[in-house]
């Protein structure tokens, strides 16, 4: 580095520089700033201000708490960006302080970021740095699939599959510049007509295997050059099935390299070649290729995705965005207001405790100041200070507090006042645009009463996106799920001043019932017990009739069970079982593995409800199992259970398949999703990249929006999904039960999904239960048994069960 280039060298200053971190993973609005060190370039590195970042779906679900990260590591947030470069160490000659470039950079959503000069490429003129952001993650892997590995030529035939997605976009401009004749796949009937719109014209449904004889028909039989692959499963032998003689297949998806899946080597007899797509910044001559794609948007061959832009400081709704599939092409977050955010750490770093800037607490806190200025008319005039002033000096007393109007008048308000600002924090601009009048309820429209149902009520229609949220309007009712319900209870609960949880929405899901609860415990001096967490309470019935417990399935969740109870009397109280893990956040702690453990632990909370017998409990597959552990050691206890139901519950000899791994289970969660509604994921945009785990937690956000588990899964906990999960099937296969001296009433499935049901579950538990087992059959199959119309006839049978006993 010459004497010039070190005078134009900034000093490194600490505080010019910040990080995007998460406080609390699953909820989107604790992605937090904070202070951090500026990195010196070292030998062959630059440091880049960065103007612009892309967003990329893993970093959502990192972001969401379900991407597993390394224990005891910050994740900071950014993947690729563009920017300006303003240091370079030893050794670097291609670029200069000053230039635009584009780059594969880490912690991206940074003021700086310092990164070696080999994953740096200079911008091409003419385009704005957040349409420069597109380019290096999307074209880069489109370009070294096609280009590098595929060899496409002009006018050989390429099939992109998910060819509206971000790889998939740049794939199509890629094929178009070489020549290619383009066949394409997409998800739903929106994404097929922007492909149209870009001038292909043959186009296919990814989410039917009806692709590959409508593209054999297009080809006369030939079939294809080259696919470029980002499908599961049995897409690709059928994706392989229609390769042309020395065809080759670009494999970008991992998750059946992941499961080891096997392929038919008979499909390669006609000299075709399949690549796996794994494009680092070590890839051999990466950053050759990175130059050369930058050199054809300088020719003009290519042009950037298609963008949306969001500003760095609504960063937690670009996240959510993402998160909810609302976009065509690559999401952007502009850094052009840096200073925004430095000013608000400086802010920070004043307090007495200082703590990172949090963007969902910015809003909160101009509103207050706006509430404390316009309440000067409660001051005191300078006579009347200088006379209170005397009085203190004379009262000898070592603390005093002065107030204008009667204290606890004053704290009331002042709570109230405190707690209706909160619930302005959130602006419209963070909220969903869309707004939907209000859906047809079994109740009528009650208008809010006062101030306080006012703000609630206006939180709900912009958090739900509908007009006119009644006070007796039901959350779940409306549309609400685990997310948005964690999104509500995490905002109140600092505010209030109350520990709070989602079960407070599930107990009270209408605006009235939940501020009558919160007005109860706060009026009381001493509130009641509070239930153990892991008992929720599904349906709060009449305290005449005794309660149904439910033990949760083998994800974890109790909400599995709303579409059963819904279909039972009213009047029935109803608790579930959630798993003792589902709130435990440090993924060194063990997870429990004993079916024993845990329907000890589920009787003591239960009794915290109903201290003794006669009991009715049940469950649904692996709940079924806990059920009947439970119902074991009540009755070694001395007490009666009245009714044990057990849905579709496997046992000892009578095992569905055994998932052996994360990725095994990740399968089976989505395939579970898709007996529900085969065509939710399409509906919902779901992204056709990625591992087989990121895809399941997409698929389960789109199943709550499509309604088919709106609160199956809370979004706070689904970290730990696959490893409860994975506890759960351990617990479950090393259950060694004993004979049961009760009756046990069993619901089998009509249908057997050949992969993971056994033929006949119940052929298990006739031999252990000493006082008979009435087995009912049930329309669906283990899955669709627990959704209308099949579970109406469970839950009839469940009633005439319980009135029986009652």
């Amino acid at each position: 580095m010459n004497l010039e280039e070190l005078k134009k060298t900034p000093q490194v200053s600490e505080s010019d520089n910040f990080c995007l971190e998460i406080v609390s993973p699953g909820l989107l609005d604790t992605l937090t700033f904070k202070s951090a060190s500026r990195q010196k370039p070292g030998l062959g590195e630059v440091e880049i201000e960065v103007g612009a970042t892309g967003l990329n779906f893993k970093e959502v679900l990192i972001a969401l708490g379900v991407l597993p990260v390394p224990p005891n590591t910050s994740v900071k947030f950014g993947l690729e960006c563009a920017g300006k470069i303003v240091a370079k160490g030893e050794g670097v000659s291609e670029l200069e302080i000053g230039d635009e470039v584009i780059a594969f950079a880490p912690s991206c959503f940074s003021a700086f970021t310092t990164v070696s000069a080999s994953s740096v490429a200079p911008k091409p003129n003419g385009m704005s740095l957040e349409e420069a952001a597109t380019i290096p993650i999307a074209f880069m892997t489109a370009y070294y699939a096609l280009i590098e590995l595929g060899r496409l030529g002009q006018n050989e035939k390429v099939l992109i599959h998910a060819a509206a997605g971000g790889v998939g976009m740049a794939a199509v401009q890629i094929a178009q510049m070489i020549g290619a004749d383009i066949f394409a796949t997409a998800g739903n009937a929106e994404k097929r007509d922007f492909l149209r719109s870009l001038g292909i014209e043959k186009i296919m449904d990814s989410r039917s295997l009806s692709f590959a004889d409508e593209l054999m028909k297009f080809t006369g039989g030939r079939g294809v050059d080259v696919v470029l692959n980002s499908l599961a499963g049995e897409f690709i032998p059928k994706s392989l099935s229609i390769l042309a003689p020395f065809g080759r297949f670009l494999e970008i998806g991992k998750r059946d390299i992941y499961e080891n899946s096997q392929l038919n080597l008979q499909l390669f007899e006609k000299g075709i070649s399949f690549f796996v797509i794994n494009l680092g910044t070590e890839s051999p001559n990466f950053n050759s290729m990175l130059r050369e794609v930058v050199k054809n948007f300088q020719d003009g061959n290519l042009t950037p995705l298609p963008l949306k832009i969001f500003p760095i400081p609504e960063v937690a709704t670009a996240f959510e965005y993402m998160a909810r599939a609302k976009h065509i092409g690559k999401i952007v977050v502009s850094l052009q207001d840096k200073e925004e955010v430095r000013g608000l750490i400086a802010s920070s770093s004043t307090r007495k405790h200082p703590k990172p800037v949090d963007f969902g607490l910015v809003q909160r806190d101009l509103q207050n100041k706006k509430l404390l200025s316009s309440d000067h008319n409660l001051g005191l005039l300078p006579t009347e200070g200088i006379e209170v002033f005397d009085r203190i000096l004379g009262s000898g007393l070592p603390q005093v507090l002065v107030s204008t109007q009667d204290l606890l008048s004053r704290l009331e308000q002042s709570s109230m006042s405190t707690f209706l600002s909160s619930l302005e924090e959130t602006e419209h601009k963070y909220l969903p645009k869309q707004v939907h009048p209000r859906p047809q309820l079994s109740n009528a429209y009650v208008a809010p009463r006062n101030e306080l149902e006012r703000q609630i009520a206006q939180r709900w229609e912009k958090l739900l996106g509908i007009e006119h949220v009644g006070i007796y309007d039901d959350f779940f009712d409306l549309g609400g799920d685990s997310l948005l319900a964690v999104q509500l209870i995490a905002a109140l609960k600092e505010n209030i001043q109350m520990e709070l949880s989602v079960n407070n929405l599930l107990d009270h899901p209408t605006i009235a019932g939940f501020l009558e609860s919160i007005a109860l415990t706060s009026a009381s001096e001493k509130p009641p017990t509070a239930l153990p967490s892991y008992l929720v309470k599904i349906q709060a019935g009449n305290n005449n009739k005794q309660p149904f417990f439910l033990a949760h399935p083998i994800g974890g969740q109790v909400y599995f069970y709303r579409d059963l109870v819904s279909c039972m009397e009213s009047e029935r109280p109803v608790y579930g079982f959630q798993s003792l893990d589902l709130d435990e956040k440090d993924e060194k702690t063990e997870l429990l593995t004993n079916v024993e453990k845990m329907a000890a632990e589920y009787i003591k909370a239960m009794r915290f409800i109903q201290q003794n017998g006669p009991y009715f409990i049940g469950g649904a597959s692996f709940g079924g199992m806990i059920a009947f552990e439970m119902a074991q050691q009540l009755h070694a206890e001395g007490e009666k259970v009245a009714v044990l139901a057990m849905i579709d519950t496997p046992g000892p000899g009578e095992m569905g398949l055994k998932l052996e791994n994360e990725t095994a289970i990740a399968t089976y969660i989505i395939e579970s999703l898709l007996e529900l509604d085969k065509n939710f994921i399409s509906l919902n945009s779901m992204p056709e990249q990625g591992n087989a785990e990121e895809q399941v937690i997409y698929a389960l956000e789109q199943a709550k929006i499509a309604n088919l588990v709106p609160n199956d899964f809370q979004i706070q906990t689904t970290r730990n999904i696959i490893r409860i999960f994975k506890a759960n099937m351990e617990a479950m296969w090393n259950y060694r039960p004993r004979i049961y001296p009760g009756k046990i009433i069993f619901f089998r499935a009509q249908d057997r999904r050949e992969k993971y049901d056994p033929e006949h579950p119940e052929y298990s538990w006739m031999d252990l239960a000493a006082s008979g087992i009435e087995i009912y059959p049930v329309g669906g199959n283990h899955i669709t048994m627990n959704y209308d119309p099949h579970v109406q006839v469970i839950a009839e049978k469940i009633k005439l069960y319980l009135e029986q006993n009652n």
